[in-house]
This record gives C-alpha cells, structure tokens and sequence, in this order.
C-alpha cells in the first residue's frame, strides 16, 4: 500500500477498502463485454473534412521517402515548409487505405478502439470496483467518446492516453511500479503520431507535482525523485521525432493560434460551444459536444463529494485540470472524458460500499450475459456499418461533388478559393492541375495574414472584395444560398458558371472558363461518399 494510502486511511475507516478484494478485470472475466464496448465506441462511423488530405500527406511522405516536406497543395503558402506533427499517423492511414481501402480504415479504427477500451478496463481493475460498475461506465464512456473516435489522429491520443490512464491507476492504487516506465517509448511514438503528447506529458508532470507534494508531506522523497525523474524522460522522448524540438513549437503555436480558433467551432469555450449549439436548434450536438461531458464531470465531482478518499488525489487533480481545460476548449472534452473515468470509478465503489455497509459480503454478479453481449456488439457493428465497405460523410454535411465532377468533365483546373471544409475533397480530386486557398492544417503552416483573409472573406467582412482581388483565384467554390455566395454574386468581377443544390462555382469574368459559359449550368450533387 503506498504511502498515500497510508496517510488518508482515516477517511475511509470502517469502509472495506477496494484493493483488499480480489480485483474484476473485464479483459479476463467479460471479455466479449470489452467488444461490446469497442463496438459502440467505433459505431459513429462519417467521413471528417480533412480525411482526404491526411491519406494525401501519409503518401507524400512515403513518396519523398521524408517527414520534412514541403506544402503543395495550396498557392497561399505554396513552397513553405511543413512540419506536421501528424506525419507518422497520416503514413499509418495511408498505408491502411491503400492496402484494404474504406475496409483498412475501420480496421486501423477499431485497432485504436480495442486499445482504448483495453486500457480502461485494465485502469478500471485498478480501483477495486465491482465487475458490475466497470462493465456500467465503461459502456458510458464508449457511448461517450463514439462521436470523437472518427478517421482522424487523434485516435493515436485516446489510446495512448488510456495507457497512461491504465498505468497510473496502477501506480496510485498499488504503489510504485516499474511498468510506468512503459510510458517513455509510449511518449516517443505519441509525439509523432498527435500533438495530444502534449496533453498525456501535462497529466504525467500533474501526476508527479501532487504526488510529490503528498510524499514529502508524509517525510518522504524516494518516489516523488523517481517519478520526475520518469517525467523527464518522457519529455526528453518526445524529442524523438524529425523535427526536434519544433514539433513542441509547431503544436503550441497551433493551440495558442487567436485568429484561426475565433472561426473554428472545437475551439470555443464550452459554455460559449453550448449557447451556439442550441441556437442552432441542435439538441444533439448540444448532447454530444457539452451536455455529456457535463454528465460525466458533476459524476465525479459528486462521488468525490460524497465518498472522499485521499490515496489518488493525483488522479482527482489530474481529473480536475483536464475539467478546467475542457471549459476553457470544448476540444478538450474527450481526453477530460477519459481521464475522468478511472476516479470516477474509484468514488463511486467507494460510495456503494459505505451505503450497503463494509461488512456485508460482496453481491453475486448477476445480469451479464456472454451471449447478449455478442449479439448487441454484432448489431451495433453491423449499424454503424463496419461490416460495409462505404464510408458516409456526417448528416446534414454535403460535399460539392457535382461541382467537382462539373470542372473535371469540363477541364476546369486551377486555384480554387472554396470552403474551408471543402478543400479536402478539392484537392484529392483535382490535384495536381489545381490547388487550394487553405486547408486543414491552417494554423501550422500558413501566415496570420493569410488566415486572416480567409476569415474576413467566409463571414464576409469588410476586406472581402480585397482578398477576391489581392490572391491569384481563379475560381470561386462556395455553398449555395451562404451569405459568401452572394458577396462573390454582386462582385462585377466573377461570373456564376455553374450551380447546384450544394454549391455554386464562379469564374473570373473575362476568363476562358468564364466565356465557355454564357449562362450557369444548372446541375445536381449527388450524395458523397469516400473517396
């Protein structure tokens, strides 16, 4: 028991401490419960904006052989160098697509799901809990993370911060282990996978300040040393990457960009995200994106209040940092969501037992069924179509495909100002005879002012006609019926080509494109899947 433990028994006197009975694994006892989890974690399954050019990147590197590249993608910041610190995630998808195709893409998520859900159950052990309560949040948290875990980096991040969730629950609930030091390779890989490294090194460093301070409170020092110890050297292992230390630059300056983040909506404040969602009318995403979250941070915080126990106080602090954060960034949400739910699990076994009483034996376990649980995993993968090979783009989210399929039919090649969102798909379709304005990658790789101009000219602010004229467009694509449209419509200088139920396409007037059509062609978009 560590020292931890030993200073907080007090708080606990009279209650039957969790780590004194044998402790439920879920790998072991309900294995097929842990499928049932990865299942739903990985049943929202939609296309992401920057999918395309992620796959688009991981082959640039495979072709060039080299992770120091160079954008060729857009004429805003054609020729400046990239450092993206998603380079080894983007070659493992892209070596997945190319191998299998949508089918590589749901097994390379389901990989990192398993590992997800792996992990937390093996965190989940770690507490003491009942069987029963762990299978309970465990299918919380996947229904949870389901609409973050999409085709995207950052599900390198949940399963390497379940790991470090795993292994520090290890550590506060059974004293110093030698395993932690797992986490020095785990941090080399992470940091070049996403820039969520930054987060995991944040808990890790969190995780050694209180634990420290609670050691040298109890007159000791030993474990408080190893562990930073520990933590240095998973910051020295982040250095592990083609780029040194850049990729730490590269990933702040990316977190800390005012201009881009004031227009992307993961960027906001989580009171801010919540008012907008319902403005919108949008009951579910104000679901999803804040009010489930919400659920889990005031469990905590109530089964803290109600059961209080200081032996992982790191693990609450941790909790408690990653809950400010999210409030500060929405974007935070789902790695809160995951560091919370190891002391959650702890707290609220805790507070079961005092209210049944620490003398009474524990209850059978009772309500799991094997079976079921293969037949719901089999149901829930075969509804969020894993066992397809067609990957859906989100609802209500429409791609220009008929404008795209239009210019390709047509010759139309060129620089492209389009939507934001858009640009992916632009350019897996039309490179190398076009280029994009921006893309996904926005505050890693292209100028302030650049940004700036984008932003003023989608919300069409004053600058808007500026930037229509200062940058070498060509065309203009932008959705059917936004307020963009029409400022692009009432410039005498473009020229409406074609248009469609999504998007309208306009040519410089005085252009070749532009008089090869006197009229718009009226055309139709029709659903987009990937590619």
């Amino acid at each position: 028991m560590n020292s931890a433990t030993s200073s907080n028994g007090e708080a606990l006197a009279g209650v039957a401490r969790p780590e004194e009975a044998p402790r439920a694994n879920l790998l072991r006892s309900a294995p097929v419960f842990v499928l049932l989890a990865v299942a739903v974690t990985s049943e929202w399954n939609h296309v992401n904006p920057d999918l395309w050019r992620q796959i688009l990147s991981g082959r640039q590197i495979l072709h060039t052989g080299s992770a120091h590249l160079y954008d060729i993608f857009s004429y805003t910041a054609y020729g400046l160098p990239v450092r993206d610190h998603e380079w080894l995630a983007q070659v493992v998808m892209a070596l997945f697509y190319d191998a299998l195709g949508v089918r590589g893409l749901f097994a390379l998520k389901l990989l990192c799901a398993g590992a997800t859900m792996a992990s937390l159950a093996c965190a989940f052990a770690e507490t003491g809990a009942s069987a029963r309560l762990q299978r309970i949040i465990l299918i919380l948290i996947a229904i949870a993370l389901a609409p973050n875990m999409q085709f995207r980096p950052q599900l390198f991040t949940f399963a390497l911060l379940a790991l470090e969730a795993a292994l520090l629950a290890r550590e506060t609930y059974r004293g110093p282990a030698r395993s932690l030091w797992l986490m020095v390779p785990g941090f080399a890989l992470w940091a070049n996978l996403h820039g969520g490294f930054i987060a995991g090194l944040g808990a890790m460093g969190l995780f050694t300040v209180v634990t420290g301070v609670v050691e040298f409170r109890s007159g000791h020092l030993r474990r408080g040393a190893a562990l930073s110890a520990l933590t240095a050297a998973c910051a020295l292992a982040t250095l592990a990457n083609p780029f040194g230390f850049h990729v730490w630059t590269t990933v702040l300056s990316s977190t800390t960009n005012a201009t881009w983040h004031k227009a992307m909506a993961d960027w906001k404040p989580l009171p801010k995200a919540l008012v907008e969602e319902l403005r919108a009318g949008s009951l579910n995403g104000a679901l999803v994106v804040v009010l489930v979250p919400l659920g889990f941070f005031a469990a905590l915080a109530a089964f803290v209040a109600l059961a209080p126990s200081g032996d992982d106080l790191p693990l609450v602090s941790i909790a408690a940092v990653f809950i400010a954060a999210t409030f500060r960034i929405i974007r935070f949400a789902p790695l809160a969501e995951v560091i919370v739910a190891v002391p959650l699990t702890r707290h609220a076994e805790l507070y079961f037992r005092r209210r049944v009483s620490a003398r009474l034996p524990r209850a059978p376990d009772f309500g799991f069924s094997p079976f079921l649980a293969a037949i719901l995993a089999g149901a829930v993968a075969w509804m969020g179509g894993l066992l397809t090979n067609r990957l859906t783009m989100y609802p209500g989210f429409f791609y220009p495909v008929g404008a795209v399929a239009f210019m390709s039919r047509q010759g139309l090649s060129g620089n492209v100002l389009s939507e934001f969102q858009w640009s992916s798909y632009v350019m897996w379709h039309m490179l190398p005879d076009s280029r994009i304005f921006i893309e996904e990658r926005a505050e890693i790789l292209y100028p302030d002012n650049v940004l700036k101009d984008y932003i003023d000219f989608y919300l069409d602010r004053p600058g808007a006609e500026r930037v229509l004229a200062a940058y070498p467009n060509q065309y203009v694509l932008v959705p059917l019926g936004s307020k963009v449209e029409g400022a692009v419509a009432r410039n005498a200088d473009w020229k409406l080509i074609y248009r469609d139920n999504v998007a309208a396409l306009f040519a410089r007037a005085g252009s070749h494109a532009a008089s090869r059509f006197p009229s718009p062609v009226n055309g139709s978009s029709p659903p987009a899947f990937f590619p």
